[in-house]
């Protein structure tokens, strides 16, 4: 079921309006930015994700590459913002109402505490909670998925660095997210922030990580610099109002990336046949579903029927273990095949040439 979560959100993701999906669908992805969308997306998943570069950046001295190795997938929204603005996909940007450098949030946080906040509009009456309550679990298995998913770009991490021990607890991150939550709820709700993970910028981090000690000390250093960055790049007006015209170009660009990470991530979750399964049908729905929740519910439901009915937990272990051992013996055999055909060809050149 987790793969299943984590694949289905990248099929989400490629599916959403900041995919794949059509202008007369509401799509502000590949259709809308077809040039600008095809080039930073490409070129992000380069950066990231790429053999080819992966073999240069994890060893390189070239400062330019452990420039582009420490930046990110940002190189990639910087490209595709240009290239938009040349072809026409994006507005230029508008500076006509920048007045200042600094943007001074007083005023909106008093907004908000005035209007959003508990201590300012005053705790609700019974009845609206209990409307609201469905929406909270609705909500809390969306946020499920998120951890599913950071917890395993976390536990795919760990396993390239040993200099550090990342200590990965689900239940810490819930009872994190649960106190944070509850601390906006009193001073200043951020409803579109109340999710626990940020799957781009986790991957992101998590890969920059992944190439060494020289580029990333620590994989804490690492995500609070991200998120110092970014607040304090959303304090200066110029710069916002320079990247306003390309945010929804950006936003692809991330879920992108997002759902890369979650199909290479989800599928190697998967160790049996019968996993696979649950985990594609998962998949399928909270990709093809309204609301998520119902996929999740289908996996749920999946799980118990298909793998938990009538077989313990050594009964699963020994399966799960023989397809293990089916799986490594296959990959045996197609690597000797590949090696006897290499040799084959290798002879083949060297008689050749012996002529």
């Amino acid at each position: 079921m987790k793969a299943g979560i984590l694949i289905g959100s990248g099929f989400a993701a490629c599916a959403g309006p900041y995919g794949f999906k059509s202008l007369a669908d509401g799509g502000k992805g590949f259709f809308m930015y077809p040039i600008a969308w095809s080039i930073g997306c490409t070129l992000g998943i380069f950066l990231l994700f790429s053999n080819g570069f992966g073999k240069v950046k994890f060893g390189s001295k070239n400062k330019a590459i452990k420039l582009l190795t420490k930046a990110g997938f940002v190189p990639a929204i910087i490209v595709a913002g240009v290239v938009g603005m040349i072809t026409g996909e994006c507005a230029l940007p508008d500076f006509s109402g920048v007045t200042s450098f600094w943007f001074n949030p007083i005023p909106g946080l008093t907004w908000v505490w005035k209007n959003f906040s508990i201590l300012g509009v005053g705790i609700p009456p019974l009845e609206i909670l209990a409307k609201d309550l469905p929406m909270a679990i609705m909500c809390y298995v969306i946020a499920f998925g998120d951890i599913v998913g950071g917890t395993a770009f976390l536990h795919d991490t760990k396993r390239y660095r040993q200099d550090e021990y990342i200590d990965i607890s689900p239940d810490r991150t819930n009872m994190c997210c649960g106190f944070r939550n509850l601390i906006e709820a009193f001073f200043s709700p951020t409803c579109t922030m109340s999710g626990p993970l940020w799957s781009a910028m986790t991957v992101s981090v998590a890969e920059r990580y992944k190439t060494g000690k020289e580029n990333m000390y620590s994989i804490f250093g690492g995500s609070c610099t991200f998120n110092t960055t970014k607040w304090i790049c959303q304090l200066i007006v110029p710069l916002m109002a320079l990247i306003r015209p390309i945010l929804p170009l950006a936003m692809a660009q991330t879920l992108i990336i997002q759902a890369f990470g979650s199909f290479y991530v989800g599928m190697n979750m998967a160790r049996t046949n019968v996993e696979r399964g649950v985990a594609g049908i998962t998949a399928g729905a909270i990709a093809i579903c309204a609301n998520p929740s119902y996929g999740l519910f289908v996996g749920i439901v999946l799980c118990i029927f298909i793998e938990m009915i009538n077989m313990n937990r050594e009964e699963r272990r020994a399966n799960v273990e023989e397809d293990i051992e089916v799986y490594v013996n296959s990959m045996k055999e197609e690597m000797a095949d590949i090696r006897a055909k290499d040799a084959e060809h290798d002879a083949k050149k060297l008689a050749k040439a012996s002529r």
